[in-house]
């Protein structure tokens, strides 16, 4: 709930009386001002249709997405019918400066990292983007889990690392700030519908939030702001001596972006022609690890994981390690997992979150098909290199017993190629399966990797023959033939 100087519960009264909304405009970032509009746990900027003169549309307010392209129901806007919007009875109206943002969905006891830094980690964006107003009153958190909650020490640290930034650049002032957190305990389809009487609704005069980016963790995720938050984290969280990170180097000023006062560093040095022993030494010094996972409603594990394991070996001298996290785990371990390898080979999954602490690292996510990038969307920007390997067969989730052979599970894997390219309604259902890699495939992703790793510390270091064509084909595996036996691994024709 709002503080009381800076919230004011609205009568019926002022209610009716509410003033039209309007868009003011946009920041290079994406970070845009409105007046006169409102929030709730359910999807939406509100719109008040309560003023005399002509209210805004929809579209007029949306056209932060860009032509012909439109918001995700969470962000996009509508017009909260008048009828509607006289009838609360917790409606608050906040003076002063505001900043809102949205975590997609968000019960107020979620713990999904990932959707954490969709809402939270736009706070760091505002934070260096000078054309947010500076000494807020009031932080709005729509959808969106609670950030200090005890149970969830990733989310409060995580949270402390964003708000010394918004501290330091005075986004927040020193006498502290009101926060709204707008989250729920329902589900289903409860988000789309209009708030209930009793809701509560806060509406704001003077408003920022970034509407655009949905599953990104900091904002459009601009080189310039992933630079600045990595050298926060080095500040904030130094590393030991036997870590191999190095730091982005200085942001600049464009786009309104604040300048940092840091020298410039950079953190992929320029690669130039080695001698083979340099190569070599890269080789032999790699750390691989390859994540397991020990809770959650599917495991997800690799089902022939000796394979994996000596796959992995060819290219880490024979040192490969098992490493696990969960939500028990404490954030100071958490870090220093991910800090503790090269290349890790992973499932999908929130631990990936971790990524954050991570940007010497290269992943190889494996998945059976294109199920869900939001990984290697954000990957591309905060590490060494990310690699969705695809192609991996989905198998059966049984017990894990000596002479009980994994059980494919030939629906879905018939939907592989159909789905190779994204946007299937079976995602949900290929991302909580136990996978038969592929090992072929994984070798191929593994030789991307380590060039990428190689490269990422100054060291040209190309690995013959060149990856195969085929790894970017899928495996035409019907029905018919998966329920024959045919080989999983066979390469597409």
């Amino acid at each position: 709930m709002p503080g009381a100087p800076r919230a004011r519960h609205m009568s019926r009264e002022r209610l009716a009386a509410f003033p039209r909304a309007r868009l003011l405009g946009c920041s290079a970032l994406g970070n845009c001002r409105m007046e006169n509009v409102c929030f709730s746990a359910r999807d939406g900027v509100l719109i008040p249709n309560t003023s005399s003169t002509t209210p805004p549309t929809v579209r007029e307010f949306d056209r932060v997405a860009g032509p012909g392209l439109r918001l995700t129901p969470p962000y996009a806007a509508r017009i909260f019918p008048r009828k509607a919007f006289n009838a609360l009875t917790n409606a608050f109206l906040l003076e002063g400066e505001t900043f809102a943002s949205n975590c997609w969905r968000q019960g107020f006891l979620s713990s999904n990292p990932a959707h954490f830094m969709a809402g939270y980690g736009k706070v760091f964006v505002a934070a260096l983007d000078t054309h947010v107003p500076r000494g807020l009153s009031t932080l709005i958190f729509q959808s969106c889990g609670h950030r200090a909650r005890a149970e969830w020490e990733w989310g409060r640290e995580v949270w402390s690392l964003i708000e010394a930034k918004a501290n330091e650049s005075g986004l927040l002032p020193p006498a502290g700030v009101d926060v709204v957190t707008l989250g729920t305990t329902w589900g289903g389809s409860w988000h789309q519908k209009w708030p209930s009487q009793g809701d509560l609704v806060v509406c704001a005069r003077h408003v920022t939030a970034e509407r655009n980016s949905v599953a990104t963790y900091l904002g459009r995720n601009h080189p310039d702001i992933v630079a600045e938050w990595q050298r926060h984290v080095q500040r904030q969280l130094p590393e030991s001596s036997e870590s191999r990170t190095s730091v982005p180097s200085a942001v600049s000023s464009e786009a309104g972006i604040a300048a940092s006062p840091l020298s410039d560093r950079s953190s992929r040095k320029t690669p130039t022609a080695t001698p083979s022993t340099a190569c070599a030494s890269c080789l032999n010094s790699l750390r691989i690890a390859i994540f397991y996972r020990e809770e959650g409603s599917a495991l997800r594990r690799f089902r022939n994981l000796a394979g994996v394991r000596a796959v992995a070996a060819r290219y880490s001298a024979g040192r490969v390690s098992m490493v696990t996290i969960t939500s028990r785990t404490n954030f100071a371990t958490q870090v220093r997992t991910f800090r503790s390898f090269d290349i890790l080979i992973t499932c999908h999954g929130s631990h990936l979150g971790n990524m954050l602490f991570a940007p010497h690292a290269v992943f190889v996510e494996l998945q059976a098909t294109r199920a869900d990038t939001s990984p290697a969307s954000n990957g591309a920007r905060f590490t060494a290199g990310w690699i969705l390997s695809r192609g991996h067969v989905p198998v059966i989730p049984q017990p894990l017993r000596d002479g009980c052979p994994p059980r494919i599970n030939c629906e879905l894997a018939a939907q592989i190629a159909p789905c190779w390219g994204g946007g299937c309604n079976t995602r949900g259902l290929f991302l909580q399966s136990d996978l038969l890699v592929d090992l072929n495939r994984l070798d191929a992703a593994l030789k991307q990797a380590v060039v990428m790793r190689c490269q990422h510390a100054g060291v040209l270091c190309p690995l013959s023959p060149p990856i195969p064509l085929w790894v970017d084909r899928p495996v035409n595996l019907s029905l018919g033939a998966c329920n024959s036996g045919v080989n999983h691994t066979s390469r597409p024709q």
